[in-house]
């Protein structure tokens, strides 16, 4: 995990996790990878108040819905994810170390425990790597 900060969300974030403005956030920067090629870029937000005391060692070295269950007792048991077609900025670029312009696709997600929301992240994943697979019942 490259960063891990409290923050006041953005709009967009306090209505993604059902939360007031002034409600602080855990802000968690991810880099992806699968052997040694960055996949996806990502940015994770989750509310404090279900997680207090939240580190980044702990999530440098234990699976962050790992965290959630064993430590906090939230069991994430659904998502909505979504995703779309993008090009790479400047800065991500570099992260992925291809050319500006390069295709990508961009991701949303909500995780929630019950009716809860308890994670929402957004990202840009590598659309020349990437491969997704749904289960449909």
């Amino acid at each position: 995990m490259e960063k891990l900060e409290i923050i006041l969300p953005t709009p967009k974030i306090a209505k993604a996790l059902d939360l007031p403005e002034d409600e602080k956030v855990y802000y968690l920067k991810r880099l992806r990878f699968a052997d040694e090629t960055l996949m996806a870029i990502e940015a994770t937000y989750l509310p404090v108040t279900l997680f207090p005391d939240l580190s980044k060692e702990e999530l440098d070295t234990t699976p962050l819905y790992d965290v959630m269950r064993n430590k906090y007792g939230v069991v994430a048991d659904s998502a909505r994810e979504t995703f779309g077609a993008v090009a790479i900025n400047r800065h991500e670029a570099e992260l992925f170390q291809l050319p500006p312009g390069h295709p990508a696709l961009d991701l949303e997600r909500f995780t929630y425990a019950g009716e809860q929301c308890v994670e929402y992240t957004v990202g840009v994943v590598r659309g020349d790597r990437f491969r997704f697979e749904v289960r449909l019942k």
